[in-house]
Order: C-alpha cells, then sequence, then structure tokens
C-alpha cells in the first residue's frame, strides 16, 4: 500500500507543479493501481486502490462489498482511471443499503486548494417509471475535514447529482464556492448520517482528510470514476 500511496502522491507532486503554469489545472487526478489487466474479477478495494467505503453505523470496509473492477477499453481514455500504466479499474458497490460513503484518505489537501471537484458515476438505482415520475440514485460530493483546533467533521453536500442516463457514466462537476454542506460528526469506523439540515460553506481553513461521495438510498450499483480536484 505503500508504494501505491507514493505513486499516487507523485503523480500529484508533479500536476501541482504544472497548475503553477495553467489556471485552474488539476492537482489531483486519480490514478488506481489496479493490476491485474487481463482479469474480468474484481478485487477487493481497499487492498487493490485505497478506497474505502461504510454505511451509517456501520464499520468501515465491509469485506466483499466494495471492490475495483475491471474498467472500460483503453480507446475509451475519458475513463482510464490508470493514466499511467495498462488497466483501468473503479470502485464498485454492490449492496443496497442506506446513507453509503465511498472514500480515499490517501491524499490529505489543503482546503484552501480546492476549487472545482470532477468525477464521473455510474449508478444503477432506478424506481417507477418516467410517467409516474422516475427516481434515480444520486451521489453528494463528501469531504471530512480537520480544523485548525483538530477537530474533524464530514462535509457533506447539499446537493444531489442523480445518474441521468441508464448503463453510462454520467459527468459530475462540483464548484466548491458555490457550494453548501452538511456537516456530520466523525465516528472512528462508523460511517455518517445525512444531517436534516445545511446550508455551511466550507471552512477557509483546515486539511481535506478524505474525500469521496455519499449515496443516500443505493437501489443498485454503485460505481464511482476518475477523481479530479482542481486549484483555484
Amino acid at each position: 500500500m505503500f508504494g501505491r500511496i507514493l505513486g499516487r502522491i507523485s503523480a500529484s507532486v508533479l500536476l501541482i507543479g504544472l497548475s503553477k503554469e495553467v489556471h485552474a489545472a488539476p492537482f489531483y487526478q486519480e490514478n488506481f493501481n489496479f493490476d491485474s489487466a487481463r482479469s474480468t474479477n474484481a478485487f477487493d478495494a481497499l487492498t487493490q486502490t485505497g478506497w474505502s467505503a461504510f454505511r451509517e453505523n456501520s464499520r468501515v470496509g465491509v469485506i466483499g462489498l466494495l471492490k475495483v473492477a475491471p474498467g472500460i477499453s483503453r480507446n475509451s481514455s475519458a475513463f482510464n482511471s490508470r493514466p499511467a500504466g495498462p488497466d483501468d479499474g473503479y470502485p464498485l458497490w454492490t449492496k443496497e443499503v442506506t446513507a453509503l460513503t465511498v472514500f480515499t484518505e490517501e491524499y490529505p489537501f489543503n482546503i484552501a486548494s480546492l476549487a472545482r471537484v470532477r468525477y464521473l458515476q455510474r449508478l444503477d438505482g432506478v424506481s417507477g417509471t418516467p410517467s409516474t415520475g422516475e427516481v434515480r440514485d444520486g451521489t453528494r460530493l463528501a469531504l471530512k475535514i480537520k480544523a485548525a483546533n483538530g477537530t474533524e467533521r464530514w462535509y457533506i453536500g447539499d446537493l444531489e447529482y442523480p445518474q441521468l442516463r441508464e448503463s453510462e457514466w454520467d459527468p459530475v462537476d462540483i464548484d466548491i464556492p458555490a457550494s453548501t454542506f452538511r456537516l456530520a460528526k466523525v465516528r472512528p469506523e462508523v460511517g455518517p448520517s445525512l444531517p436534516a439540515t445545511g446550508g455551511s460553506p466550507l471552512p477557509k481553513l483546515g486539511v481535506v482528510t478524505a474525500f469521496g461521495v455519499f449515496v443516500d438510498q443505493v437501489r443498485g450499483r454503485v460505481r464511482i470514476d476518475n477523481f479530479t480536484l482542481i486549484d483555484p
């Protein structure tokens, strides 16, 4: 795992250098270390990529539920989770639950560095029909932030991004300064619930110690890919 963390941070350090010359360049682009080029089987995401998952009041990393799955063909570079390597992959959750958080803690950064977050999602959960009012699963941005006084909170986005197209990868693009959040307490190894009220901006100072997505209700599969963090 330490080697994988170094690989991801090294790539990010390179991007940090580029961001000084190009306005709003990403300082982090996801770089999964998925090491089974021809396999059709999923692997444990905790050991393969550093991503974890838990639901409310549940311990982190429930074995057998979060996987890294084989990705899309190499000719679709926009969906490549490993730009420097031969393999694609994405974290995959397959069980119906409420209040799911899928996140990584491998790349901490200062909240002041963050202006936009982009990622791809592919969610299977759909209920109802267009004639009766279709309800689709959606994701919210989830950030765990440690304040200067050491207090940590989950910041869960007020805005939910529903899956717009069935069986497709949908892009999500979040303007951080324009976003508001709901605050949840951090409990060791236990997933947060979705707070009833929101409207809070992100703090101006603090360290993002984890980032990912929060899903209110999972009715199918949750797949996320290609997280990109962009500075001001």
